[in-house]
């Protein structure tokens, strides 16, 4: 009975016991980091804001501050070298800085600047260029005696429209816009109700299951978070 008692007062002791934190995540290497920068770049390329940016790095899972930190190095590396990036690269890393806030917009401002020729000046987004998709102006444009919403023809490419691209509705906007607000204050619950309404209402439209995808992923929903990520895919592979 006192071993018994005594194997008992051992589990209740391990029940309660802190548990080890897991090591942290791997440094991303030099070529992720790469890859994430250019993504970024063709983005900024297509019209996209910052509220569409913050949108794409929170989906592809990056950290803005550690981009910014990794963006500097790479600058200083590249200006060590005798091969200078090219004139469109440079022009992008310029709009970046011109469209991202924060640590980001001033490394990529900072590091174009090192390869902009003292005559020239970062040319500047052009107003057609955030027709598309734009969160940070997402709001109601419909007609106040009809109630009815106007929708917006939105490239998934960012090029000129084809039969593929997706119409983009207002409220759609609107709801992907309290999705990133939601999940940025921690609200998964809210976060996955907004996007929720978003794929009912648009379900063609690949960021919408993105984002619902990405609130079960943190709510422990991960089946459920799988099939909504591979209908993402199945959209827009």
């Amino acid at each position: 009975m006192f071993n018994w008692l005594k194997q008992l007062w051992q589990k209740i002791l391990n029940w309660f016991a802190p548990k080890p934190e897991p090591p942290p995540p791997p440094e991303p290497s030099d070529l992720e980091y790469q890859t994430w920068l250019e993504d970024v770049l063709a983005q900024v390329a297509q019209g996209s804001t910052w509220s569409d940016l913050q949108a794409f790095l929170i989906i592809k899972n990056i950290k803005k501050n550690k981009l910014a930190q990794w963006l500097k190095k790479f600058g200083a590396k590249l200006a060590s070298q005798e091969t200078q990036p090219d004139a469109e690269w440079v022009r992008r890393l310029a709009l970046l800085g011109k469209v991202a806030q924060g640590d980001l917009g001033r490394a990529a401002q900072q590091v174009a600047q090192r390869f902009t020729p003292p005559a020239e000046e970062p040319e500047a987004i052009s107003s057609s260029g955030r027709d598309e998709f734009d969160l940070s102006g997402a709001t109601s444009s419909g007609d106040e005696t009809t109630g009815e919403s106007k929708v917006e023809q939105v490239s998934v490419s960012g090029e000129a429209s084809t039969a593929a691209d997706v119409q983009i509705s207002s409220e759609v906007k609107e709801l992907l816009v309290q999705w990133l607000q939601q999940y940025q204050a921690g609200d998964l619950q809210g976060a996955l109700v907004s996007a929720t309404r978003a794929t009912e209402l648009q379900p063609d439209f690949h960021e919408a299951w993105n984002g619902r995808g990405i609130a079960l992923n943190y709510l422990g929903r991960y089946e459920e978070a799988v099939a909504c990520f591979d209908q993402a895919l199945q959209i827009q592979p």
